[in-house]
Parts: structure tokens; sequence; C-alpha cells
């Protein structure tokens, strides 16, 4: 099955005035369970990219599907909820909260889920063992490892 789909999406900053087109007609298929590396030097695009996978950001141009629905036209808070019940954001150097415990910083997305709170501690004991930190739930962003 196709994950994410791109037809001739493109991405242009400030439009009409000074246009920085960053992504030209892209046209991409990652399906599910493929592994892909998107790599290029600065300025290329790849941030965008990411962007507007994970519907932060809108392309200008063109389409966007995931999972064969429609995410071209989405507002603002559709794409929070795409966010928040389909698909996950690891930032590099993502900033956990000090004071918060592994399990609790990987709780803050589900607060205002639709989910029990016996559902979000499966939830989340499910995604700390798929990412191997299982282990880790009771420690704190200090006692982890950086890498």
């Amino acid at each position: 099955m196709d994950l994410i789909t791109f037809k001739n999406m493109s991405k242009e900053f400030n439009p009409g005035k000074q246009t920085n087109r960053v992504l030209t007609d892209v046209n991409l298929t990652i399906k599910e369970n493929e592994l892909v590396m998107i790599t290029g030097r600065s300025g290329s695009g790849k941030t965008t990219l990411l962007n507007i996978i994970a519907g932060l950001d809108k392309p200008t141009s063109g389409s966007y599907f995931y999972r064969n629905h429609d995410l071209t036209n989405k507002n603002y808070k559709q794409l929070a909820d795409f966010r928040q019940n389909r698909i996950g954001i690891i930032l590099q150097n993502y900033p956990l909260v000090d004071e918060k415990n592994v399990f609790e910083n990987v709780k803050i997305p589900l607060w205002n889920s639709d989910l029990s709170k016996e559902k979000q501690e499966q939830h989340i004991i499910e995604m700390l063992r798929y990412v191997g930190l299982e282990n880790k739930a009771k420690a704190y962003p200090k006692e982890l490892s950086g890498g």
C-alpha cells in the first residue's frame, strides 16, 4: 500500500514577491514499511519536504496523499489532527521536558487525544518497546544518551 504520495507537488515561499521556489513538481511514492533516506545539500528542500509530509506546512501546488487520503487542501486544524493520530515526528534535538521522565514526555502529545488513560499508557509502552526504550520509561532526559 502507498503510504505517502506527492503528485506534481511544489512549494514556494513569498509567492508573488521575491518568490523562492524550494520544491518543484515533486512526484514521489513511499510504500508502507519502505525505508527512505532524504539527502541533499543545505537549502535543497529536505526540511520543507519533511514539514509537508508531517502536515506542518502545505504545498503551494500539486497534491499530497497519505494512505490514499488527499491532505492537499486540509486546514491547519485537520492537519493537527492528522499529526496527532497518523504520523510521528522525531526531531534530531528534540526538546524534552527536563522535569518529566521518558514516559511522561511521550505522553504529552496524547493529552488532547480521545484515548482513555489506559489506552494511552498501553500505546506509550508499545511505542517505547518499539524503539527499544521500555527500560528507560522512568529515566529523566539528563539520564539518557544524546544518540
